[in-house]
């Protein structure tokens, strides 16, 4: 049995992720040694490549990181800030990016990347520029355990005691994902809100050493998590670089 995955395509992202690790040899970014890369079809959830690590015989290679925890960065914010737009936010509503704390017993202060404030901004701006200060002043009125039902709905794992192991630092970090949930998840923005089962199409071999490829099974509409507004609003934000200017600049 093997993966019917596109040969070519499996080569073109594996010598693009090894271009993208050159720079590690350099002082500017030393921690950076390996990397992986999924890509899946959005329209059915088929896995076109899996690459779990640069080298399979290198120093890490017999790891799968396609697979392995890491912390989440900014990657969740999309999902509850579609969470926002589903209640009564929308694409213009005004975030404060200002000195703000959080909590009473233990007291939080999130700090932008750069650690400057901008003062009012649009939701738009906020997300393309991944902001922390206002995308934790959302998470904090969305509400935490409606964004970890979200993330529960997306088929993430998370331990039974999320919400006072994360705390609103879920906006910024501190939630552990994988490659392959976050992939899957992800997908629910091209196709306006529902999430697929990812599906490893196989082929066999047969008699005569010929490659039989099975079809790939029909998976259905696939289970709803955002409405398709909502869905197709942050792909839309994600998508527009003029609402990055705030964090990244032209």
């Amino acid at each position: 049995v093997i993966f019917r995955s596109n040969y070519s395509l499996n080569r073109r992202v594996s010598a693009a992720m090894r271009r993208l690790l050159e720079p590690a040899s350099t002082a500017r970014i030393k921690q950076v040694h390996d990397a992986a890369a999924l890509l899946i079809d959005n329209r059915n959830g088929e896995i076109l490549v899996w690459i779990g690590s640069k080298d399979y015989f290198g120093e890490f290679g017999q790891i799968d990181a396609v697979r392995i925890l890491n912390q989440s960065g900014s990657t969740l914010k999309p999902f509850f800030y579609a969470l926002a737009l589903e209640k009564d936010y929308t694409a213009a509503s005004l975030l404060p990016d200002l000195p703000l704390y959080f909590g009473r017993e233990e007291v939080y202060r999130p700090e932008n990347f750069d650690r400057r404030n901008r003062g009012l901004l649009r939701l738009r701006s906020a997300l393309a520029s991944s902001l922390n200060v206002p995308s934790v002043y959302l998470l904090s009125r969305v509400g935490l355990e409606p964004f970890l039902d979200i993330l529960e709905s997306l088929k993430f794992s998370l331990p039974d005691n999320a919400g006072r192991r994360y705390g609103l630092g879920a906006a910024v970090g501190n939630v552990e994902v994988s490659l392959f949930e976050l992939s899957r998840a992800f997908s629910v923005f091209p196709r306006l809100g529902t999430l697929p089962e990812l599906v490893p199409v196989i082929a066999l071999k047969n008699a005569q050493g010929e490659i039989v490829p099975l079809e790939l099974e029909a998976s259905g509409p696939g289970k709803r998590v955002f409405g398709p507004e909502a869905a197709w609003l942050v792909g839309d934000i994600l998508s527009d670089p003029a609402a990055r200017v705030a964090g990244f600049g032209v």
